[in-house]
């Protein structure tokens, strides 16, 4: 039988001008082609069905838009202080455009904000701006939520915008509605309930329109194509990443470095061609599985790379059951990234 060789690099930093759903798509469902250039693609963020360029691996990649880096703040920031966290003097700057339907977006609220909450924007180093960007060929009425938070942001300030903006993706299913005036009925049962304030007239009169409209468009200008879509300090990260990613970032940033980590996109650069198998070559390396097993993995990681621990201990259960039914011999090859890691290489 023939065997397969596939290659596995888990290595620290792999990112992110991933494709996502917006609004310029034409019809889809969030189930239509699951392959993404996002890193853990399936499941990290909402794209649009056109193919896009995927950057190298272990490379941040800047936006080809110049108004990335010199644009985005304060654009609809100043404004709208009710949208954002923390100082505003705070050395690092953290955009967020996100839809209040989008289940990715939910769950960087639900599992990944709270940190970055407590460790970077509480303790003053970051200033964090939610954007609205609602994605109508997906969800047709998010850009309602979008409206009804900022309408408790006017009417009670920052703390009611952010409870209302907690409130949708915690309760999510509480909004899921077939109309319009289900939405709005559904909305102003549930703000009660909550303690936020009686937002009938704004949305009667439809006056945070234009302001979702405005932010969206900006997305857009800045070549956000999914969400959740983010900024640091100007520098994007794509999709719904572990927390280990944005303090990463942060720390580059605050020591100067984040630029350093990416690396220009060319323009017209078309992506490269499909990768094929690759001849690898195996000594003595520490493998599991058996010899004649018809498929051979092999991993290239770093011991401190967070991302190496993910696959171990979310993944690497799974692929046991192939381990151990002789379906798959697995290999493993030492990486240590030095620029990142510089003790890693003891480890190994």
């Amino acid at each position: 039988m023939k065997k397969i060789t596939f290659l596995l690099l888990t290595t620290f930093l792999i990112l992110v001008t991933a494709a996502g759903c917006g609004p310029a798509a034409p019809e889809s469902t969030e189930d239509t082609d699951p392959v993404q250039t996002a890193p853990f693609a399936s499941d990290s963020i909402e794209r649009l069905p056109t193919p896009t360029s995927q950057p190298e691996k272990n490379e941040l990649q800047q936006t080809s838009n110049d108004d990335t880096i010199s644009g985005i703040f304060p654009t609809g920031t100043e404004n709208r202080p009710s949208t954002a966290l923390g100082d505003p003097n705070a050395p690092i700057v953290i955009v967020e455009y996100s839809d209040y339907q989008c289940p990715f977006c939910r769950r960087h609220v639900l599992e990944t904000m709270p940190q970055i909450k407590a460790n970077f924007i509480d303790t003053g180093q970051v200033y964090y701006v939610f954007k609205d960007f609602p994605i109508e060929s997906l969800h047709p009425l998010a850009y309602r939520l979008h409206e009804a938070a900022l309408c408790a942001g006017q009417s009670d300030g920052t703390e009611a915008y952010w409870q209302a903006h907690d409130l949708f993706f915690v309760k999510a299913e509480r909004f899921q509605a077939d109309n319009l005036e289900a939405m709005d009925t559904a909305i102003l049962s549930v703000f009660p309930e909550a303690g936020l304030p009686d937002i009938t007239q704004c949305l009667a009169i439809n006056e945070n329109a234009a302001v979702v409209q405005e932010t969206l468009s900006e997305g857009l200008r800045l070549e956000v194509t999914g969400t959740p879509a983010f900024f640091i300090n100007g520098y994007p990260i794509s999709g719904a990443q572990p927390y280990e990613l944005f303090e990463y970032a942060i720390e580059l940033a605050k020591a100067g470095q984040l630029a350093d980590a990416y690396r220009p996109r060319e323009a017209n650069n078309p992506p490269p061609p499909a990768a094929g198998p690759v001849d690898i070559h195996l000594n003595d390396e520490p493998a599991k599985g058996s010899l004649a097993a018809p498929i051979t993995i092999v991993e290239y990681s770093d011991y401190q790379c967070p991302f190496c621990r993910r696959h171990v201990l979310e993944t690497m259960p799974q692929l046991q059951e192939y381990i151990d039914n002789g379906t798959v011999r697995y290999v493993f090859k030492d990486y240590p990234l030095h620029n990142i890691h510089p003790q890693a290489q003891k480890a190994h």
